[in-house]
């Protein structure tokens, strides 16, 4: 009896071989060519778009510059340009050497937040990195935390002890940094709730004055008639000066001594700490506090009761009693301040660039106090960018040199993002693309 089983192997059996569909293989062939071909050319647009990102990070990224030999020559680049918040800093690339320009500086950090530091021009290289300067105070703006020598070989600052309990504790101490080695040295100053400067000047090169009151409340407001702390580089820890609380403030320096404004009769004051006071009363206020020159016998003051005005040469009295008598100095109406006496008949003045008075452009020039001609020193890449950056003064008295512009380094968050945004993309278009294709 033929079973059900049978029959169907019998009919399978008289059936014709199955023959491929016509140009199969020629699709399937097709359909790998297609599917190889769309992720090579995924690939090959994602390695394309990341060399662009990394030839532009390197592109704007600071170059390796070659150490110059010691002794090579400094000078003061002709410009001073705004810095990158993504610069290096002399923590992680090293010391700058000597330091021509102290820039104020937004630092760029990986949380998005902005820490307010201070960029270093090198007066060998023109080279911009940061100055990694430990536990520098917070810069308000209205007091200087920070110095720099007229010869630029070191940084005098105000620091903040991490260890502080108060965490609004504007400093707590005077630090002396070393732009040649990188090493910082820190003395901590008497006020259980931190310090706030009053003045911080050079006397010289190797003297740093310091004048400041200890924070007596929560509202940080400081104690007045502090005494006056003086450090030379030469020697461990900063001297305390015996003003006797006669000193009210800092009016200017010199090599070697610190004009002050008080109602001390002595016209000099030897502290022995190698800095001489000069206490000159009847000094007119002016709007500008005045500049010494190397004698303390003739200051530069911008008088009047606006900025920028005339800058006027004064001569102190042949006695404290005497009034200083005073001169204009000539082609100096558009003058903020004086930087420094590059010599006997020379200043050099922040004035405003051009006769446009509603322009904050501002430039460094030399002018003759007897002639009045003027030469430029020092340009800005932008308006009312001058008024913050502190010169290596010695410097200016030398030819400048040409200046270097420094890189604009990308944010390193965009060049990470943008990696891995590529990279993803390349996964994402080859998985739509394999998807799509069909045989």
């Amino acid at each position: 009896m033929t079973t059900l089983h049978d029959r169907l192997a019998d009919l399978a059996e008289d059936a014709p071989a199955a023959r491929a569909a016509p140009g199969l293989w020629e699709r399937g062939v097709g359909y790998r060519r297609r599917r190889r071909v769309g992720t090579a050319v995924v690939l090959a647009v994602a390695a394309v778009a990341l060399v662009v990102l990394g030839s532009a990070t390197w592109l704007r990224s600071p170059q390796a510059v070659e150490p110059l030999p010691a002794g090579s020559p400094v000078s003061m680049p002709d410009r001073l340009f705004t810095p990158s918040p993504w610069l290096p800093g002399t923590d992680d690339a090293g010391p700058l050497g000597t330091i021509a320009a102290l820039i104020p500086a937004d630092r760029g950090t990986w949380t998005g937040t902005k820490e307010q530091q201070v960029v270093g021009v090198s007066a060998t290289t023109g080279e911009y990195r940061f100055v990694d300067l430990p536990g520098l105070a917070p810069y308000t703006g209205a007091s200087k935390s920070f110095a720099l020598s007229p010869d630029g070989k070191y940084v005098a600052y105000l620091y903040r002890d991490d260890r502080s309990e108060d965490p609004g504790t504007a400093a707590t101490g005077l630090a002396l940094y070393d732009a040649t080695t990188g090493e910082a040295r820190r003395h901590a100053l008497p006020g259980s709730r931190g310090i706030r400067g009053d003045e911080l000047i050079w006397a010289g090169d190797d003297t740093v004055v310091l004048s400041y009151g200890s924070i007596t409340d929560d509202s940080g407001s400081a104690s007045v008639g502090q005494p006056l702390e003086a450090w030379n580089v030469n020697v461990d820890a900063p001297q305390t000066l015996p003003s006797s609380g006669l000193v009210s403030q800092i009016r200017g320096s010199g090599p070697g001594f610190v004009v002050v404004y008080g109602r001390h009769a002595d016209r000099v004051l030897d502290v022995g700490t190698g800095v001489v006071l000069r206490t000159l009363a009847h000094i007119s206020e002016g709007m500008t506090e005045p500049f010494f020159d190397r004698d303390a016998n003739r200051f530069a003051i911008v008088q009047g009761n606006r900025i920028p005005n005339l800058m006027s040469v004064g001569t102190v009295g042949a006695t404290v009693a005497d009034q200083p008598t005073y001169e204009r100095v000539p082609n100096s109406e558009r003058s903020f301040a004086a930087y420094a006496w590059i010599d006997d008949d020379h200043l050099a003045l922040l004035q405003r660039k051009g006769a446009v008075k509603d322009t904050l452009d501002v430039v460094v020039n030399s002018v003759d106090i007897r002639t009045g001609q003027v030469q430029s020193l020092v340009s800005f890449d932008g308006p009312d960018v001058g008024f913050d950056r502190q010169l290596a003064t010695d410097l200016l008295a030398r030819p400048t040199a040409d200046a270097v512009q420094p890189p604009r380094p990308l944010d390193p968050r965009m060049v990470t993002g943008g990696g891995v945004t590529i990279v993803l993309a390349a996964i994402w278009a080859m998985i739509a693309w394999r998807r799509r294709v069909r045989p």
